[in-house]
């Protein structure tokens, strides 16, 4: 019987399935490796895809501020924010001499 574990088999929804993860692998603040692609809806944002496959846009940065990077590049970018099916990226924050990303100063209203 075909996927049958006593056979010593993994069910066929296992053995070797190609894909992503249900859910986006990094959290806030992680740097992760990414390739440009195309804009899913066609919008023309700078759109990336992490090396779990989930995709998203570059955030928090004006667009003249962005550096050239043409399509299917890897860069190197931080996580702004993890989502449901995706990621917000940012461009990595410089590092203190703690070995971190600098925190927020001043009055948040």
């Amino acid at each position: 019987m075909a996927g049958d574990l006593t056979a010593g088999q993994a069910p066929e929804a296992y053995a070797g399935s190609p894909g992503h993860a249900k859910r986006p692998h990094y959290g806030a603040g992680a740097r992760v490796t990414a390739r440009r692609v195309q804009d899913p809806k066609g919008k023309n944002r700078l759109w990336f895809e992490a090396d779990d496959g989930f995709g998203g846009t570059l955030v928090g940065v004006k667009p003249e501020d962005v550096p050239t990077i043409a399509m299917d590049h890897t860069v190197t970018l931080e996580i702004a924010a993890p989502l449901a099916q995706g990621y917000n990226f940012r461009l990595p924050r410089k590092e203190n001499r703690q070995g971190t990303s600098p925190k927020r100063r001043g009055k948040r209203e």
